[in-house]
């Protein structure tokens, strides 16, 4: 971030936000304390640069709080996959493009393009369709055209 921002956390026990902030360090947000309850934000990961970085660092924390993450070494190899798995879940959300967000044409390739080659082109991460097939004579009979 060109300028730091505070981010205020009530409510939020500082030391488990402490030992939290090296899981976020390796996600790629840069925070330090700033206070009792506020903390400075140096950076966020770069699919987070133009989102609510905020809310998803306040999902991130959700996530974080699930029971044996909180403590390192109450999570086994097996869980790691999951927990990861959910965080970049959460990122991605919200760094995803909202409805009414302008792209410029050369975004618009790009995204088709990545989308093509995605191991599920078809969900979101949610798994909610990204992709509608309409047949043809469906879109006839909306347009009153039979």
């Amino acid at each position: 971030l060109l300028f730091p921002v505070t981010l205020d956390l009530p409510g939020t026990d500082s030391h488990w936000v402490a030992s939290c902030l090296p899981r976020l360090t390796a996600l790629g947000f840069s925070l330090e304390p700033f206070g009792e309850s506020t903390y400075r934000v140096h950076s966020v990961p770069a699919l987070l640069a133009e989102r609510d970085y905020a809310a998803a660092l306040m999902d991130i924390f959700d996530v974080l709080r699930t029971p044996g993450v909180d403590d390192p070494s109450d999570v086994s190899l097996q869980d790691i996959p999951q927990v990861l798995d959910r965080l970049l879940t959460v990122m991605a959300c919200h760094g995803a493009i909202r409805a009414h967000q302008r792209l410029q044409e050369a975004e618009i390739h790009a995204l088709m393009r990545d989308l093509s080659r995605a191991a599920r082109p078809f969900t979101c991460p949610h798994g909610r369709p990204v992709l509608l097939n309409v047949a043809l004579s469906e879109i006839e009979k909306k347009f009153l055209r039979r």
